[in-house]
């Protein structure tokens, strides 16, 4: 544990960094960290060799060192065979780039309707996989989308209501997607 401390790294790493996938250490971790899995990992170990070596051996101390060897082992064969699997659940995402800043192109309101044909058609490919969450890094609006009413403050940055855009997102990737884009959204008086 002092090498660790002292040089750090995976080489000096401790006993406890082999016992992750062990639940009933796991426990433990949360009291002692680390440092308290390995002591736990080590112990049995040491009491048995220490009750070997001292000549004058007591037969009680081999004893518990053996037995805590057995119900650890049979703890960790009872994880094994009788624990039951994780589940494995994955996270997709799905990240639109479109190179540069300056190639990035920006959708419109006409009409009280949003429309950005080039993000629909992105979009479209992206959630062909039906991906947890699709990353667009750009705004899709040259401006910002808007709560509430349109200010007098700042009318011609105010580019697109933030309902119309939803509505118009909500059509274009199925149901369980998450879409995240990086844009300016103003409201109460105040930009984010």
């Amino acid at each position: 544990m002092l090498l660790r401390m002292v040089f750090g790294g995976f080489y000096f790493g401790m006993l406890g960094d082999a016992a992750t996938h062990v639940p009933l250490f796991m426990v433990f971790s949360t009291l002692g960290g680390e440092a308290l899995v390995s002591f736990l990992v080590a112990l049995p170990a040491v009491l048995a060799v220490e009750a070997l070596l001292v000549h004058r051996v007591r037969a009680y101390i081999a004893a518990g060192a053996i037995i805590g060897m057995l119900l650890g082992g049979g703890l960790l064969l009872r994880h094994y065979f009788y624990a039951p699997s994780p589940v494995v659940q994955t996270f997709s995402v799905v990240s639109i780039q479109v190179g540069a800043r300056e190639k990035a192109a920006f959708g419109a309101s006409v009409h009280n309707t949003f429309s950005f044909p080039d993000l629909a058609d992105r979009l479209h490919e992206a959630a062909s996989g039906i991906p947890d969450l699709i990353v667009y890094p750009f705004s899709p609006v040259e401006g910002a989308i808007y709560r509430g009413n349109k200010d007098d403050f700042n009318r011609s940055v105010l580019a697109v209501p933030e309902a119309e855009f939803g509505a118009w997102l909500h059509g274009q990737v199925p149901g369980p997607t998450i879409v995240m884009t990086w844009n300016a959204l103003y409201t109460d008086h105040t930009f984010f």
